[in-house]
């Protein structure tokens, strides 16, 4: 099999940490340990089932031990059961962890392209305009609608709103006061 390969570290500008963390290759490791203790479960019950059925065996303790290795050997292979029931639904969320990894980190490259290219943009921009008062960029420019729209000026998406609306004509109600205790 061949060695995964290695996940992103930078997962700018989608989120600050990896969105889909986990390691496929540790769950794959688990499963195999999961098999091995059920395997060893499973002889030990059968080392028990060998005691139970042993006609050597004489005495006193031979009734009481071959009764004990009966349910012993029952509770083992319940428990090998349980651990064979487990090793299926890990394998499905091993394969399904590294899809989802590897389509997290197309999206990522595909976030990552499309800043590069909006930075582009805006570099161009202020090479073209270097007047800082005069909005060019796709954020200054949504930034130069927010007051008189409520609809972002290049997308058309309603504006989010930190606060209470702006408006686009200054208020004529309000006027300059000084601050308390100051003439």
């Amino acid at each position: 099999m061949a060695p995964p390969k290695p996940r992103l570290t930078d997962w700018q500008p989608l989120s600050d940490t990896d969105p889909v963390p986990g390691d496929p290759q540790a769950v794959r490791d688990e499963i195999k340990h999961l098999n091995s203790v059920k395997d060893e479960l499973n002889k030990q019950a059968d080392r028990l089932k060998g005691i139970r059925d042993d006609d050597e065996l004489r005495g006193k303790y031979a009734t009481t031990l071959k009764e004990e290795a009966e349910v012993l050997e029952g509770q083992l292979r319940d428990l090998a059961k349980r651990y064979g029931r487990v090793v299926v639904p890990l394998g499905k969320w091993a394969t399904e962890l590294e899809q989802f990894q590897s389509e997290a980190d197309t999206v990522c490259g595909r976030a990552a392209a499309r800043q590069e290219e909006l930075d582009a943009e805006d570099k161009a921009a202020k090479e073209k305009n270097p007047d800082p008062r005069r909005p060019t960029t796709r954020a200054t420019r949504c930034a130069a609608c927010a007051p008189t729209s409520p609809r972002c000026c290049t997308s058309g998406t309603p504006r989010a709103t930190s606060g209470p609306a702006r408006s686009a004509k200054p208020s004529t109600t309000t006027a300059w006061r000084t601050p308390r205790g100051t003439t």
